[in-house]
């Protein structure tokens, strides 16, 4: 079999239509249908990510005498575009969700101004569930949950140098990262800090005249720590693959013990 066959025939095996493989693959359909009718190859790096996909060598799928066998590489691999759609996916999710808590907080604003209202009551819930809606239908419809699922929960590869490259661009934006993130803790502490001292009746309610106006900061520390959250989980799942690939197996292997346990 030459490699449009073997692709058409693995695509089948694993039940994944023309358009599903050319999502994993950040390419068109039209261009998986060349490739299966023989008219072309596609590049190195989605050759190794089809490698992956279906678990197969280059060998297997560039010679005609290769037989099929397990790719030598252990890992998915990970090409420079499905790096970044795994960035923009998680960028996306965390400004979703970083602007729906951020809704639920300012939603209380109208109840601390105009506390004892029944149509502030009924604006504030409504409020609330917009910003649980905003972050369901996001995530419900943002693409390249695929890929963070991958990216995720597999043992990844990545072509050499492009794992430095990413830690090069972290390195140059962890500073910043680091400083919103006390910035965040900061202003999101604030409210809490109000709530305790007020629960305890240390300030004798002297700060309830300024619920608005913290409930407002705690707010923006929110938005804040959800956004710089979101930027160091993109990076951690990529930087610190191995890392977190042992702690999946550790938590598996405990998960194992115990189910054992309680079978004897």
């Amino acid at each position: 079999m030459n490699f449009g066959e073997k692709l058409f025939q693995l695509r089948k095996e694993k039940g994944l239509s023309q358009e599903a493989l050319a999502e994993q693959l950040q390419t068109s359909r039209q261009a998986v249908s060349k490739w299966e009718n023989g008219q072309g190859y596609p590049e190195t790096e989605k050759l190794l990510t089809i490698g992956s996909i279906f678990n197969v060598s280059m060998d297997y799928l560039l010679k005609k005498e290769s037989e099929r066998g397990p790719e030598v590489e252990q890992g998915y691999y990970v090409s420079r575009e499905m790096a970044e759609a795994h960035f923009t996916y998680v960028n996306s999710m965390g400004r979703s969700l970083a602007i729906s808590l951020s809704l639920f907080l300012l939603g209380l604003v109208p109840y601390f101004l105009f506390k004892g209202s029944p149509e502030i009551l009924a604006l504030m819930i409504a409020g609330i569930a917009a910003a649980g809606s905003i972050f369901f239908i996001k995530a419900m419809t943002t693409k390249g949950a695929e890929n963070y699922e991958i990216i995720s929960t597999r043992e990844l590869t990545f072509d050499p140098g492009f794992k430095a490259e990413i830690t090069d661009r972290f390195e140059s934006v962890r500073t910043r990262l680091i400083s919103f993130l006390m910035l965040g803790v900061v202003l999101a502490g604030t409210g809490f800090v109000t709530l305790v001292l007020e629960e305890n009746d240390v300030t004798n309610g002297a700060l309830a005249v300024y619920y608005p106006v913290i409930t407002i900061m705690s707010a923006a520390g929110v938005f804040i720590l959800a956004r710089v959250i979101a930027a160091f989980t993109a990076y951690d799942l990529l930087i610190n693959h191995e890392k977190n690939s042992q702690k999946r197996k550790e938590k598996s292997a405990k998960k194992l013990r115990r189910k054992w346990k309680e079978w004897i």
